[in-house]
């Protein structure tokens, strides 16, 4: 556990130090960057990507990591505070994508945990909730799903109206309704097999057990994680593939339309680690389990050197965060792809933070 909590230790520190030092916090404006990139030297600068979708995922990992883990953030909580602030200000003007993808889970874990600190984002968190009620029916975007994360806390710890509740249950239904055989949710959205917008389905249906639907979302998550083990994972190790070289997907129209995409389905990503590991993690909280603890055990052991290139992909970039992506064939420089964004790190600590990930790094 000592090098587990270093390596958690580093990567809250990349993330709260500034973009002058080649971290992702923003001084200007109190928020966390999207991205770092690197040259073919693995020379970093900070890139001019301003938009706010990656940090609002990255604060709700962290939140996430202080709220079911109990993750020390005392020493960041200043500049924590400053970025919910931030997204209180900003949210009205956020894309919807945006909202799912961290932003309204964010400011519901900081009226949970900073409420006695004289935070209220009670009002913004109502306008929020109405927004999503107008604009999503049910999950047609498997990324959606994430806001699961927020609706169901802000109706255990906010907002105990029945119509909270009623949402809820109309969106895990037609997540429900749409599991393919193989426990993939295929939505309508075109990349509904993607590693990540599986994982992402998983996470906001765990968060949905604590009040609805609690025995199938246990067999569909299940369902899901078996699945993606024996069958999405690179032979030579236990890398997720992010998606097959083909594929056949159902449309928002109904119709089955078919897919190749051969090179980026050579594409190994440190995250997609971290996300599978992530689900079991919720799922394990949630329905209090140790099961599949094996798995998320291995999946997390390849980024730290149980992998094709028998090596730490923490020490490749020297920031103490993990390289991003790897090519099947153990390639490390991938063109058009050199960054890694603050949404990785933000998953990537919420995993650290798990205290059922016991290998003695």
């Amino acid at each position: 556990m000592k090098k587990q909590n270093i390596y958690l230790t580093q990567a809250l520190e990349r993330i709260f130090l500034s973009t002058e030092h080649i971290g992702f916090w923003d001084e200007k404006n109190s928020c966390i960057h999207s991205k770092l990139i690197f040259d073919k030297k693995w020379n970093w600068t900070v890139s001019s990507d301003t938009s706010d979708r990656y940090g609002v995922f990255t604060i709700t990992m962290i939140l996430l990591a202080k709220f079911i883990n109990n993750l020390n953030i005392s020493k960041y909580e200043s500049k924590i505070i400053l970025y919910l602030d931030y997204i209180k200000n900003n949210i009205s003007n956020y894309k919807k994508s945006d909202i799912t993808y961290g932003a309204f889970n964010a400011l519901v874990l900081g009226q949970i945990l900073f409420e006695d600190d004289g935070k209220n984002y009670k009002s913004e968190l109502l306008n929020t909730y109405q927004f999503l009620k107008k604009e999503i029916n049910s999950i047609t975007n498997n990324e959606d799903a994430l806001v699961l994360i927020g609706l169901n806390l802000y109706y255990k710890y906010i907002n105990k109206d029945k119509d909270v509740l009623s949402y809820i249950e109309v969106l895990v239904e037609s997540l429900l309704n749409t599991q393919s055989k193989k426990g993939f949710f295929l939505t309508g959205d075109i990349r509904a097999v993607y590693h990540q917008r599986a994982m992402y389905t998983l996470w906001g249906l765990s968060f949905s057990s604590l009040h609805t639907h609690k025995d199938e979302i246990k067999i569909a998550i299940e369902k899901s994680i078996n699945y993606i083990w024996f069958n999405r994972r690179d032979g030579k190790d236990n890398a997720f593939i992010w998606h097959p070289l083909f594929y056949i997907i159902k449309t928002r129209s109904n119709l089955f339309l078919p897919i190749i995409s051969p090179y980026s389905a050579n594409y190994l990503f440190e995250c997609h680690q971290t996300f599978f590991a992530n689900a079991i993690a919720f799922y394990q909280n949630f329905y209090k389990t140790t099961k599949f603890t094996e798995y998320k055990q291995k999946a997390l052991d390849w980024i730290f050197g149980v992998n094709r290139i028998k090596e730490d992909i923490i020490s490749i970039t020297k920031l103490n965060i993990p390289t991003r992506i790897m090519s099947r064939k153990g390639k490390l420089n991938i063109k058009n792809n050199n960054f890694i964004g603050s949404y990785e790190i933000g998953s990537y600590i919420f995993a650290l933070s798990n205290k059922n990930y016991l290998n003695n790094l």
